[in-house]
């Protein structure tokens, strides 16, 4: 069953696919006052008031919010086999003829982030952005999601003395809560040389709907929105993702965790579609990983502040569903402890051996049940360190290779970081490595 999203920017777009006939639909709207369809829009209006953004930059981040909203109201219990969806999305843009051309780019980007099928139509878009083209001064971008890893490369960045503009996104629930103190206190220790900028983002507000959470496209906003600041500057801008190796490879645990089932946000594969995409539409960006061959232990280690790290890197937040406390009856901002990106990050503090923050479920004096749904991510790790530690290790290349394409040359780096990774875990959770 094939879902269509048609967006629609502007009063006077009244744009409607004969074609779909009864196929099932939503609206996505932008700059279209009292519509039930609408998308939070205020970034877009940020950039148009303040003339900070071309207008394929434009599109670009609109493209990201559209798939944004496809991914969350579009469940996948919807879909034939309850996950595979297929969505086209109609979409206006300033100029269809350098989106046409980097269509396959787009589709091959989300088929491979989501797991999804994906097609877009392109038309006219009937409203004009109006730009600064030119702009000089602009800083380089980094990304900021309020977790540790966006700190840590915050503080590096700032450390070397750098101007940086920071971006990051948030919806509903507490990340905003963790993004804004780490930014109080990082212009504390580093005045004067960062400007940050968070938005709200989320989909339209559609009677009935139920929202999926699985997100896998999430990166893709980020990095649109990341683009977006740097789009009008006369010079080559720099684009920072701190993400450390192992999440980025996200190698699956089991089997049954194959596939689009292991999240790609930052995958080596990912990064190199975007790269494509954004020549493609001509996009002066460079995007930096600087820390794709850093286990998430020794970005703590490596540090250039220590002092700065060992302070805030408490305050980070890493967990996947950190409300979930309230269930508890305890406040929010706690960190469930055992869902896998808090089981990663207590290794990589056992590792550095610096005081963490708390844990709602301490998964070495009291573990969640691995029968259990709530101990579902600690099984699955349980289950993967007993093979990696178990396996030849000529078999780590092939399951790197598997989580999707990589360049040549690096592959090896990547074989090894995914070893030192699963050996911080080992380490934490199992106190022995592989012999």
């Amino acid at each position: 069953m094939n879902w269509n999203v048609i967006v629609r920017i502007g009063e006077n777009d009244n744009f409607y696919p004969a074609e779909i006939r009864n196929e099932p639909r939503i609206f996505v709207d932008f700059h279209r006052q009292n519509s039930p369809w609408s998308m939070r829009e205020h970034v877009l209006k940020v950039f148009i008031k303040e003339r900070i953004i071309t207008s394929v930059a434009y599109d670009l981040l609109v493209v990201g919010m559209a798939i944004t909203a496809a991914d969350r109201c579009i469940h996948r219990k919807y879909a034939d086999d309850y996950w595979q969806r297929e969505i086209t999305i109609y979409l206006p843009v300033g100029d269809p003829n350098i989106w046409d051309n980097a269509k396959e780019i787009l589709i091959k980007a989300l088929n491979f982030l989501s797991g999804d099928i994906w097609n877009f139509h392109f038309r006219k878009r009937l409203i004009t952005i109006p730009s600064n083209i030119g702009l000089k001064g602009t800083n380089d971008i980094c990304l900021f999601s309020g977790g540790l890893d966006s700190l840590i490369g915050a503080i590096d960045l700032l450390s070397e003395g750098k101007n940086i503009t920071f971006a990051g996104h948030y919806s509903n629930g507490i990340t905003h809560s963790f993004q804004t103190s780490l930014k109080t206190e990082l212009e504390k220790y580093f005045p004067g040389q960062s400007k940050f900028n968070f938005h709200y983002i989320t989909p339209p507000k559609i009677k009935g709907c139920i929202y999926e959470n699985t997100t896998r496209t999430r990166s893709f906003l980020f990095f649109s929105l990341a683009t977006a600041y740097a789009s009008a500057s006369q010079a080559r801008v720099k684009l920072f993702v701190p993400e450390n190796g192992l999440i980025s490879l996200n190698v699956p645990m089991t089997k049954s965790r194959s596939g689009s089932l292991s999240t790609k946000t930052t995958h080596p594969y990912v990064i190199q579609l975007f790269t494509d995409l954004l020549n493609n539409i001509g996009i002066n960006l460079e995007i930096i990983t600087p820390y794709k061959f850093k286990t998430k232990g020794e970005m703590l280690l490596e540090c250039k502040n220590k002092d700065i790290i060992k302070k805030l890197a408490p305050y980070s937040m890493s967990c996947s569903h950190p409300e979930q406390s309230r269930f508890a009856k305890l406040p929010p901002r706690i960190h469930c402890g055992r869902c896998l990106p808090c089981l990663i990050r207590r290794a990589a503090f056992f590792k550095a051996n610096i005081p963490d923050t708390y844990y709602l479920v301490d998964v070495l004096s009291n573990p969640p049940n691995p029968a259990n749904e709530s101990g579902s991510d600690y099984r699955a790790v349980m289950m993967g360190l007993a093979h990696f530690i178990n396996n030849n290790p000529t078999n780590d290349l092939f399951k790197v290779i598997s989580t999707g394409p990589i360049p040549q040359g690096e592959i090896s780096r990547f074989v090894e970081v995914y070893r030192r990774g699963m050996t911080e875990l080992s380490e934490f959770l199992l106190g022995k490595v592989r012999k």
